[in-house]
């Protein structure tokens, strides 16, 4: 501004100096010719030759009225010179000027004043001037244009608006330079759109000149990103003024305009034209633009290459920092990390003091943790952590924390995560360490601080449903761990009345049904509690059963099925499901073939499904039994026994007689019950007096139910064989062996009426009296009878005994309609018992109506 400013002035002074050197009235004379010749001089620009013309006028014509006027041109040839203080001396002599008025003097002294960084005092000899003192718009443009940069150099940018303003406001041939620096003004007031219109105006004003002031309202509307605009300027600038010093920033600006719009394929399309015009000062930064749009494109080979040309030919340039951090950067991405290190530690060294070295360091981390070198990424980030400024502290012990993660050293990555969580709150993954942070705990066993953690995050605004659903999952696993167990269930209740993943559901589901159905069986009661019993107990119980079924139907792994399957068997057991109980536990053998199930559970299934007409599945889990290690004494003895049962239920006779005797030589109860099987297993092979032999020997019998089964299996048999003897003549010998069966049916009905024995003394009972009936003696059997009548008052099996009597007295009806009676109660062995009398008898069995189907004969409307 300071020189376009000089220019004018010497041009004004110009005008009014010859205007009074050449009076139209008189003949020149030697005076006149010399200073005219030193005026011409000056205005042709021979500055020196001018200066010693007008010594010379001096010297020959010291007392010449114009003596002022000579220091006056004096002064302005010692500017020139950049000699402002000699300027400034012969100002002071000029102050008698003839030609040169006291306003022109005051103008060149206010500028002599500002270019020697005095604006006070330049300012203090322009205001006191009446612009329309002076002769014409050009000089009052002059003063303007000069009052408007001395108010630019005191920083008053709104008074210089406005003297910029009035000097654009005359039509001088100054006003494009009046505009030009009313747009600068403009942009030191923040007024952008104002500012460019400024300086367009200007470009029109002198259109051949219009470079600096288009280049000037581009860059403006690059800056507040008026992208389109900013490029059509620009590309007025290339098109109009390629002789304009404009001409190498505005080639540049279109490439900018693009890079900063993210048209990164247009830079590398125009780049190539760009490069061979661009003039060398502006080569360099339009690399770098084209190296950033491949970069950006992740075209990286050919980035890095651009990157190489740069620094073979511009190595010392401003952009060598970014040009190099983007090399490094390109290795990385593409996983050369050999040639990233290179790079970085050689950016490390040449740019001590960039703004980027704390993320170079950070990049050399990253690269050591993406090849698992995970002690060279924490000697790298521990650098990070220690120094001070570092803007990285935070992450960095974040990272640090991950690697001792990686490395399987949980407790040094809790202590860096921790340091995260204490001392930076706000770190921008501070949600995800305190979810990792549970997880590290949760595996320590530091349930507290798991627990902790998950209350914290569940506070975080960011954090996720599902990072927040398995943290509370694991809160709830920790509480049961601590044996919390009322927070754990609601905490799962919470989860489970959320939309959970199908993992986490099930999870939640098999924790929730173990804890019910372990406090439903008065286990991990809470402190106080009263033990459940009935129906909250069974609720309980069911509440447990529907958790655990939701779990199967969920991802579980093997583990946790295979322990949910035996949960829900053992709730089975608890609530004598059976069947359900059974299914359990061969689904669980059906899915994974290769679970070991304990030895009492195996016993336990065998038994089961022997006794529930299952014998080739009971199999199945018994024999394998047989050679177990470790199986001995009463669990042995029950397997064998078991097994016997089975192979007696599919008529293996052969098998289960091996296995009866194999258990004689056990514990006497053991041997008793082998004795009993053995005696059934003969009587079925056809073999009845070995077989009564076995029953003989079980007429003292330990156990009550075996004797008992012996006495009563044992008169049936004698009385079968008795039938047998009668039948083919030897009634001796038949009538022996009836008054034996009498004889044992009256032990099983004097010496074992335990109710656990049911049915076999009430059989026994009615097997006498029946043979007491066929013996002639109506008495006993009646006594017979009413002894069963009065020992089961409170069952069916009084009711039995009652139709007997019924019967023996002749009261056939009464008899019948009794025993159809008990027929009806199908629940009990005593019905079985009525419906075989009903056939014996020849009379019909009562057929029971069922829901939602028509009795046999019943038309169906």
């Amino acid at each position: 501004m300071d020189t376009r400013i000089r220019n004018i002035i010497a041009a004004a002074a110009f005008a009014i100096t010859l205007a009074a050197a050449f009076p139209a009235h008189a003949t020149p004379t030697e005076a006149d010719n010399q200073f005219t010749f030193a005026v011409r001089l000056y205005e042709r620009g021979e500055k020196l030759l001018a200066e010693d013309a007008f010594e010379d006028f001096l010297h020959l014509y010291p007392n010449d009225s114009r003596r002022g006027d000579v220091h006056y041109y004096l002064a302005l040839a010692a500017r020139d010179r950049k000699d402002i203080t000699k300027a400034l001396e012969l100002l002071d002599q000029a102050k008698d000027a003839r030609d040169i008025s006291a306003v022109v003097r005051q103008i060149l002294r206010a500028q002599l004043l500002l270019q020697s960084k005095r604006p006070a005092e330049a300012l203090a000899q322009l205001e006191p001037i009446d612009p329309n003192t002076l002769a014409n718009d050009s000089s009052r443009a002059t003063l303007h244009h000069l009052t408007g940069g001395t108010y630019w150099q005191l920083k008053n940018f709104a008074a210089a608006a406005k003297q910029f303003e009035t000097a654009a406001a005359l039509d001088t041939p100054h006003r494009a330079t009046a505009l030009l620096d009313l747009g600068r003004t403009y942009v030191m007031l923040k007024r952008p759109a104002e500012a460019i219109k400024s300086l367009r105006e200007s470009a029109e004003a002198n259109p051949q000149k219009a470079g600096p002031a288009l280049l000037i309202a581009a860059n403006i509307a690059y800056e507040h990103k008026q992208f389109d605009l900013a490029q059509q300027l620009y590309k007025q600038i290339a098109e109009h003024h390629q002789s304009d010093p404009a001409f190498g920033p505005s080639l540049l600006g279109q490439l900018a305009v693009l890079s900063a719009s993210g048209r990164d394929a247009d830079v590398i399309q125009q780049y190539p034209n760009a490069a061979k015009l661009l003039p060398p000062p502006y080569r360099a930064e339009a690399m770098y633009l084209f190296a950033l749009a491949q970069f950006r494109t992740r075209a990286f080979d050919q980035s890095i290459q651009t990157c190489k040309t740069f620094d073979a030919h511009f190595a010392n340039h401003q952009r060598a920092d970014d040009m190099t951090w983007m090399l490094a950067a390109a290795y990385f991405n593409i996983t050369n990390y050999t040639a990233f290190d290179g790079v970085a530690r050689r950016y490390l060294k040449t740019f001590p003091n960039s703004s980027r070295l704390w993320d170079m360091r950070q990049l050399l981390a990253q690269s050591a943790i993406n090849r698992e070198r995970y002690d060279d990424a924490i000697a790298l980030l521990t650098p990070l952590i220690e120094t001070d400024g570092s803007p990285y502290v935070a992450s960095s012990f974040a990272w640090r924390g991950s690697m001792y993660d990686k490395s399987n050293r949980l407790a040094e990555a809790l202590a860096e995560y921790e340091k995260v969580l204490a001392a930076h709150p706000d770190y921008r993954q501070t949600t995800a360490v305190m979810l990792r942070a549970v997880d590290i705990a949760f595996s320590l066993q530091q349930y507290p601080k798991a627990i902790a953690y998950t209350d914290a995050a569940a506070k975080r605004e960011d954090v996720t449903p599902d990072g927040l659903a398995t943290a509370r999952f694991k809160k709830a696993v920790a509480l049961i761990r601590l044996k919390q167990n009322t927070d754990a269930l609601s905490t799962l209740q919470a989860l489970l009345d959320a939309k959970l993943p199908p993992d986490l559901q099930a999870l939640a589901d098999y924790y929730r049904g173990l804890l019910l159905a372990s406090r439903a069986h008065h286990e991990n009661q809470p402190p106080g509690a009263k033990p459940l019993v009935g129906e909250p107990r069974q609720a309980m119980f069911n509440q447990a059963i529907a958790s655990l079924t939701r779990a199967l139907k969920g991802p579980l792994g093997n583990a946790e099925r295979a322990q949910t399957w035996q949960i829900l068997a053992k709730v089975y057991r608890l609530t004598n499901q059976i069947p359900k109980a059974l299914d359990a536990y061969q689904k669980l053998h059906t899915e994974q073939p290769k679970f070991q199930f304990d030895l009492g559970t195996r016993i336990w299934i065998g038994t089961r499904l022997q006794e529930h007409d299952q014998p080739q599945a009971a199999l199945q889990w018994l024999e394998p039994l047989l050679q177990a290690e470790g199986l001995a004494g009463a669990g042995r003895a029950e397997a064998l026994y078991r097994t016997a049962k089975c192979y007696q239920s599919l008529k293996q006779y052969d098998e289960a007689v091996k296995r009866f005797t194999m258990l004689a030589t056990f514990s006497k109860l053991y041997g008793e019950r082998g004795s009993l099987g053995m005696a059934q297993t003969l009587v079925a092979m056809g073999r009845p007096h070995t077989a009564m032999a076995e029953y003989d020997r079980l007429l003292s019998a330990t156990g009550s139910d075996v004797a008992a089964t012996a006495l009563y299996e044992g008169a049936i048999l004698r009385r079968q064989l008795a039938d047998e003897f009668e039948a083919s003549g030897e009634t001796k010998r038949a009538h022996k062996l009836r008054v034996e069966a009498r004889k044992w049916l009256q032990r099983v009905v004097i010496l074992h009426q335990s109710p656990q024995l049911t049915p076999t003394p009430q059989l026994a009972a009615l097997m006498l009296g029946e043979m007491y009936q066929a013996n002639d003696d109506p008495a006993q059997a009646r006594i017979t009878y009413q002894e069963l009548i009065n020992r089961n008052e409170q069952n069916p099996w009084g009711d039995v005994a009652r139709a007997e009597l019924f019967l023996l007295n002749g009261q056939r009806a009464d008899g019948v309609y009794q025993l159809q009676q008990i027929f009806k109660n199908k629940a009990t062995d005593a019905a079985d018992h009525a419906r075989t009398r009903l056939v014996q008898l020849g009379e019909p069995i009562p057929v029971e109506a069922v829901p939602g189907e028509p009795i046999a004969g019943e038309p169906i409307e």
